[in-house]
């Protein structure tokens, strides 16, 4: 495939790829991933797209982004190409991950306890009640959207995320705590954390970011350790800890394969060192 009329199918590319009815940021991740390729063929005189050129570019990639961001690219070409260049089998391979044996850096209920007495010091209600929410539900942060003050009286919440439906199930105490801040912040309907500029859209995920941060410099934690997707795989551990249902699990956070939930049953590296200490030998 010539690169010049690679270039020349992203409109369509971006085209279909609405019409399949992904995520807006898919559609913008695909695109970037396709564009940058791309470039960097044109940066390096490629003219025609071939398998040695993918490789070599998969190998390029290789040497500068973990496996898991490596193979999130391959995917992004691997869809391109087959849908413009199916007739020369452009196709690769994605890196082979070694299979995580430990599930590290989901913080503690300790922790958890003191994110929120350090937001309620710091007086940010907002990014208390989302913290809730979030732990509480085990909801993506871009699933916050479909949190509305209707939702609150019974709980639960139906979400639409990359192209499957599910329920997400809020407990009461939390329901009753956003009615309250609903209440103090004069929302009457619609999305519970909106933006300021405009009610019918969810705050940006960057603001939520700032404010988890801020909490997480002034408790000392390390980086990367307070974010959003964080409470999610927090509240997947506690279920399974409390509970040892992994299809339950499975469907509350709207995996497809179970095999995607078994992580949450693998211990840190520091309790499988305490155990192995404990036998004594």
């Amino acid at each position: 495939m010539k690169v010049s009329k690679a270039f020349a199918s992203l409109p369509e590319f971006e085209r279909r790829l609405i019409e399949e009815d992904k995520a807006a940021a898919t559609v913008v991740k695909y695109i970037s991933d396709v564009r940058i390729f791309l470039s960097w063929c044109a940066e390096n005189s490629v003219g025609g797209i071939t398998m040695p050129v993918l490789r070599t570019y998969r190998d390029f990639l290789s040497r500068r982004r973990k496996e898991s961001g490596c193979n999130s690219v391959v995917i992004s070409l691997n869809r391109f190409f087959r849908m413009f260049a199916a007739s020369e089998h452009l196709h690769l391979r994605t890196v082979r991950l070694q299979r995580r044996t430990s599930l590290e850096s989901v913080f503690s209920r300790e922790d958890y306890k003191a994110m929120l007495q350090k937001a309620r010091e710091m007086g940010n209600e907002r990014a208390y009640c989302i913290m809730r929410t979030l732990a509480s539900s085990g909801m993506r942060v871009g699933e916050l959207v479909f949190v509305t003050v209707e939702i609150l009286s019974s709980g639960i919440c139906f979400v639409r995320n990359k192209g499957r439906a599910r329920e997400v199930f809020i407990p009461p105490a939390v329901c009753a705590l956003l009615r309250e801040y609903c209440g103090r912040n004069g929302i009457t309907s619609g999305i519970v954390f909106r933006s300021k500029k405009n009610s019918s859209r969810m705050m940006d995920k960057s603001a939520i970011w700032r404010d988890f941060n801020r909490i997480r410099e002034a408790l000392k934690m390390p980086v990367n350790y307070v974010h959003a997707h964080n409470f999610r795989h927090f509240f997947a551990k506690e279920y399974y800890l409390n509970f040892k249902n992994l299809p339950e699990l499975a469907d509350l956070l709207g995996h497809t394969s179970i095999e995607t939930t078994r992580i949450y049953t693998r211990t840190t590296m520091a309790e499988k060192m305490a155990r192995v200490s404990a036998l004594n030998l």
